[in-house]
């Protein structure tokens, strides 16, 4: 396995990891450390939703299985806006 640098900064509910870009098969990738999978609830063969936002640069990792999809929310929030525009007369 390779050597990997663990860097944690503890933050309230932030914790942030450095982690070296680790070659898998023929891909590459980085290891995890267990005590965050917990965390996140997810653990070897789960699936996850990773999320790139290329204008902040970030990956994101979410739980699959708990994290609602952005499209979801979106619909929550125009039938929320829906609905006061119907109770406005809008």
């Amino acid at each position: 396995m390779d050597e990997f640098v663990e860097k944690s900064i503890i933050d309230e509910a932030v914790i942030n990891i450095e982690r070296k870009i680790t070659k898998i098969g023929n891909s590459q990738g980085i290891i995890i450390p267990s005590p965050y999978l917990k965390e996140l609830g997810v653990e070897s063969s789960d699936r996850v939703e990773v999320e790139f936002d290329k204008n902040l640069n970030v990956i994101t990792i979410r739980n699959k299985n708990t994290a609602p999809s952005f499209s979801h929310l979106e619909q929550v929030i125009e039938n929320a806006v829906d609905r006061k525009l119907k109770e406005r007369g809008i």
